[in-house]
């Protein structure tokens, strides 16, 4: 979920699925945007469900008629410069008509396509477990050595900044959910009584953080969205000058 970083329960999905099923006739598509589905922090407790996974389910196979599923290595292997993505549309049919109306339809560069074969193919091509995997966490993959160690990095920066906010900056300033998966955390900072925290935040103490009102609208006003994908020595420089900021209000 964006922004709070929720995984999504297979039974939230199938309660999704369901919906589509009784409402057929008005809805043609069902878009799923699972960029950041490499980036899972316990997938033991909260595992990651593709809709693919669940349309070709024996239950849920009518689903595979509408479904489109975007997604990219961009987030998780840091190479959104190499502009690589693609969609997953099994019907044929609806996979036509996505490419009629289509305008980012660019090539795809040659490094790109080198880094989506590093990162993508599977050295086990027809093992079950191949299957049943996330598309951007191949069992047996050249990178996924890699990609779980960074997982690991990025959940011990995320409790870090946690408990550092919980001990230093509420309650102004509090996070308003624990992200089970990607790199980013959602504060709240209304509680500091600015119209704009993150320019405050920017123009004050140089600390770049996403405004919520340009992602969101006017229904998330006064939060902020926090980045710890980075080296510890800068998280807790940028951490302590968002202590110092709340400290300064």
């Amino acid at each position: 979920h964006n922004p709070t970083g929720r995984v999504w329960r297979r039974s939230e999905l199938e309660h999704l699925a369901n919906i589509v099923r009784r409402h057929a006739d008005e809805i043609t598509a069902v878009c799923s945007d699972e960029v950041w589905s490499g980036l899972v922090f316990d997938d033991t407790k909260t595992p990651f469900v593709s809709l693919a996974e669940l349309a070709f389910s024996a239950n849920y196979t009518d689903l595979l008629d509408r479904l489109v599923i975007l997604t990219s290595p961009s987030k998780t292997y840091n190479v959104a410069a190499l502009d690589f993505a693609f969609a997953v549309i099994p019907n044929d049919s609806l996979r036509r008509r996505y490419f009629r109306v289509g305008r980012d339809q660019a090539e795809c560069t040659p490094l790109g396509l080198a880094a989506a074969e590093a990162i993508l193919v599977n050295d086990q091509h027809n093992s079950s477990e191949c299957r049943r995997r996330d598309i951007l966490t191949p069992h047996n993959g050249k990178c996924e050595p890699w990609r779980r160690e960074l997982v690991q990095f990025l959940q011990a920066n995320r409790d870090y900044t946690i408990d550092f906010i919980h001990n230093h900056c509420a309650p102004d300033v509090y996070v308003a959910a624990i992200p089970e998966a990607s790199y980013l955390i959602w504060l709240d900072c209304n509680g500091l009584g600015l119209s704009n925290p993150a320019a405050y935040f920017r123009d004050q103490f140089y600390l770049g953080l996403s405004d919520g009102d340009p992602f969101f609208g006017k229904v998330q006003s006064g939060f902020c969205r926090f980045n710890f994908a980075c080296p510890r020595p800068v998280l807790e420089d940028g951490l302590s000058r968002l202590a110092a900021a709340v400290e300064s209000v």
